[in-house]
């Protein structure tokens, strides 16, 4: 799902384009309607970035190690 994402460069993809992707690696298609329809994934992404920004986290990737945020100079550190 997210390659087809990469492959348009920013531009928001539709419901339309997520189900016929869907069905050309067949996943079950009420399913997936069905989680389009009650926005499972929005809500989930929601959550999960107030959860970040609750424990200080600015962007990804970050490491959070026994409540502490970890400050690195480079990833090569």
């Amino acid at each position: 799902m997210y390659a087809l994402e990469d492959q348009k460069k920013g531009d928001k993809v539709t419901d339309e384009e997520r189900t016929a992707l869907g069905k050309k690696i067949e996943l079950d298609p009420i399913e997936m309607q069905k989680s389009l329809d009650e926005g499972w994934y929005l809500n989930q992404i929601i959550k999960e970035k107030n959860e970040g920004e609750a424990m200080g986290l600015e962007g990804t990737p970050s490491i959070y190690l026994n409540g502490k945020i970890m400050k690195f100079k480079s990833k090569e550190e």
